[in-house]
């Protein structure tokens, strides 16, 4: 992480102030020190954040259910699901 600090503050001394849409790209992106580049582990007991569908599948399957229960009693023709939460590729 010191080296993406020294690489944020080279900018700033530079070009001056950087807006904090820049400051993410570079924190979450940079293509060798960012948070989602560097390769670490970043879900589950080895990572920083621990979600309940790394726990066990039953947590996916119970919304899965209660989704079906809803669309259901809507008595619509179509429904789009979009699940933007973090997982893992397994």
């Amino acid at each position: 992480m010191d080296q993406l600090i020294e690489i944020i503050k080279h900018l700033i001394n530079k070009n001056g102030p950087i807006t904090f849409a820049k400051f993410l790209e570079l924190a979450l992106y940079h293509k060798d020190y960012g948070y989602y580049r560097a390769g670490r582990t970043r879900i589950g007991k080895e990572g920083d954040y621990y979600t309940s569908p790394c726990v066990h599948p039953a947590f996916g399957e119970i919304i899965g259910r209660f989704i079906y229960k809803v669309y259901k009693s809507l008595d619509i023709q179509e429904l789009t699901i979009v699940e933007m939460g973090a997982g893992r590729v397994t």
